[in-house]
């Protein structure tokens, strides 16, 4: 992943990353275990974080719809606990292109 970074083929905005993820483009994606986020659905390309989980229509965790993007396109999906994962983010996207 880190070797992407120079390529400039990695994502770690969670917008940039959903719209990725729904274009098929995400050949690799990685999330830190604990990590989780609320969201709410602007339109089918839109996400705009949520602070309540419990709010009606927040979704508790996006992370879920982005990982199935990926996995339904071919792309790779791994949730890890090793720290270094956070020099990037808690959740980072490596594109195809």
């Amino acid at each position: 992943m880190k070797e992407a970074v120079g390529e400039q083929l990695v994502l770690t905005d969670l917008q940039d990353i959903y719209t990725v993820s729904v274009d098929g483009r995400g050949d690799l994606l990685i999330v830190y275990d604990t990590f989780s986020q609320p969201v709410i659905m602007r339109d089918e390309r839109t996400i705009e974080r949520a602070d309540d989980p419990d709010q009606p229509g927040v979704i508790s965790d996006i992370t879920g719809i982005i990982a199935w993007n990926v996995l339904s396109m071919n792309g790779r999906v791994f949730f890890t606990d090793d720290d270094s994962i956070k020099e990037l983010g808690e959740i980072v996207l490596k594109t195809r292109y």
